[in-house]
């Protein structure tokens, strides 16, 4: 059965202004890996496909567009598609490079951030039998959690940046409530990675004592874009809150600096920011003020060269959503693309989380075409989650068919 999901014509009431276990993903792996399959040859890889994506990026020009311009999400029958043994994997949004010889794939799982490598995203091998990247950092904010959620290549066309959300676990090893932020890992091969230091911190970035609470910005998403003749980093995220709902936020920062600390402005709701000032910013998508009261959370954004518009799939409490934006700062009305059923966090729960559209014909998860796969994370909590994937199929306009969506709700939900 597919479902079939279209934007209204008009914001329709919303307005455009996180987890031990998170997602998004990518597929099987099935092959051995070989010796050819080393650092070395990696390296080499990511170098060449630095330069493609590079290309990819730049070949598409942005062509004016309505922001509520209707479009329709169709999507296709569930697929199981794991990354091997590892548990809870993949754990962030999933990364990948395409290149003459194949796909380099980042993916977060059990004991840190792991490296895949294949001719097809159905047909992947790990590299090595440990992670590039350790789950654990050493400073205080990426102290209990290192998670790998963007990687993209560098200006100078041969380092990766690599955005990944952090964690301070203040009753460790207990891994709830946590402080969240997002960090800087660099890599010049995409296997041995420097881990930089905090880019974003949230707007409530102090845990209370006994509270509970799980506090600050998580699940980062990052995209190049360029404002005039500037070429910027855009890095979107979700933030958590005490007493209000969660929502979605944007940053900016030069692509010649690197992405480093200090360099980047949040957007403000009337322009950005200064660089490097964290307590003042405003969400691009909120939701709606009335029931339900929704936490928005897990963006993954891409440039979509069938909208010919910046696309962003994120999640809320009850579903996942998809929303457009010619700038990629004010987005139309979303729309609901998958329907979950409620989810409390209790042992036996199925956990279903971190949307990511991936169209495989593209070089890097920071483009889209109009065909493609939703993949997202599921499992029962504290158990393990996997990956799953839906077909995708988008079009300008309104739906080709009146056919209602499909009124079963998925078999789990985000927290």
């Amino acid at each position: 059965m597919t479902d079939t999901l279209s934007t209204p014509s008009s914001p329709g009431g919303w307005h455009h202004d996180r987890s031990s276990a998170r997602l998004a993903a990518a597929c099987r792996g099935q092959v051995n890996p070989t010796p050819a399959q080393g650092p070395a040859r990696i390296a080499g890889l990511v170098t060449l496909l630095l330069v493609i994506v590079g290309a990819v990026c730049a070949q598409d020009a942005e062509r004016p567009h309505d922001r509520d311009e209707a479009f329709s999400v169709t999507l296709g029958a569930e697929e199981h598609v794991p990354f091997q043994a590892i548990r809870f994997c993949p754990d962030e949004h999933v990364s990948y490079r395409k290149g003459p010889r194949g796909f380099s794939v980042w993916v977060v799982g059990e004991g840190g951030n792991w490296l895949f490598h294949g001719p097809s995203l159905a047909s992947l091998s790990r590299l090595g039998q440990g992670p590039v990247l350790p789950s654990v950092g050493n400073q205080h904010f990426d102290r209990d959690y290192v998670g790998l959620s963007a990687v993209i290549p560098a200006a100078d066309g041969r380092e990766l940046l690599g955005f990944y959300h952090a964690e301070f676990h203040p009753e460790a090893p207990k891994a709830f409530p946590f402080l969240a932020s997002l960090g800087l890992a660099t890599s010049v091969d995409g296997v041995r990675w420097k881990r930089v230091g905090q880019v974003i911190a949230g707007l409530e970035n102090q845990l209370k004592p006994g509270d509970g609470h799980n506090i600050g910005a998580c699940e980062p998403s990052a995209v190049l874009h360029t404002d005039g003749t500037e070429e910027f980093i855009y890095l979107y995220w979700g933030e958590y809150y005490y007493d209000r709902q969660g929502a979605i936020y944007v940053a900016r920062s030069p692509r010649a600096s690197g992405g480093r600390p200090g360099t980047w402005q949040k957007w403000t709701g009337k322009g950005w920011g200064s660089p490097g000032v964290q307590n003042v910013a405003e969400p691009v998508l909120s939701a709606p003020e009335r029931p339900p009261y929704l936490t928005l959370q897990m963006p993954h954004v891409s440039w979509n060269t069938a909208l010919h518009r910046w696309l962003m799939v994120y999640a809320s409490d009850v579903a996942f959503h998809a929303a457009a934006s010619a700038d990629g700062v004010h987005f139309g009305a979303p729309i609901e693309i998958m329907r979950l059923t409620p989810f409390h966090g209790k042992p036996g729960d199925i956990f279903t989380a971190y949307p990511t559209l991936v169209s495989p014909e593209k070089a890097t998860q920071m483009v889209t075409g109009e065909e493609g796969f939703l993949y997202f994370a599921r499992g029962p909590w504290g158990t393990n989650h996997t990956a799953w994937r839906r077909s995708f199929q988008i079009a300008v306009g309104p739906p080709r068919s009146t056919a209602q969506p499909d009124a079963r709700p998925d078999s789990g939900a985000v927290r």
